[in-house]
């Protein structure tokens, strides 16, 4: 495929053992120049866990709130296993 000018990947479970390190290399060699990523996650520790990774293969990358999280009560999800989860509350942007 040609290079991407905009990348999004959704809610990788990257704190798990796997292939994440592998899969995050391959998204993020799918950029063209200039070009940005964004990865959204349900939790700090994921974001965290990507931002490791891609600082690991050398790319540079912050993250962000979403802001409908900042509301008080928090909204939540409840998911089929009873974890309460924030889905996409955080994003990785990769520059």
């Amino acid at each position: 495929l040609p290079p991407s000018g905009l990348i999004i990947a959704v809610h990788p479970r990257a704190t798990l053992f796997g292939p994440w390190w592998s899969i995050l290399a391959n998204v993020l060699r799918g950029r063209g120049p200039g070009s940005r990523c964004v990865i959204a996650t349900f939790f700090k520790c994921e974001a965290d866990a990507v931002t490791a990774i891609c600082e690991g293969l050398g790319v540079s990358c912050h993250v962000r709130e979403n802001p409908h999280y900042q509301r008080s009560p928090m909204p939540t999800f409840t998911d089929a296993s009873g974890i309460e989860a924030t889905p996409l509350r955080f994003a990785v942007i990769v520059d």
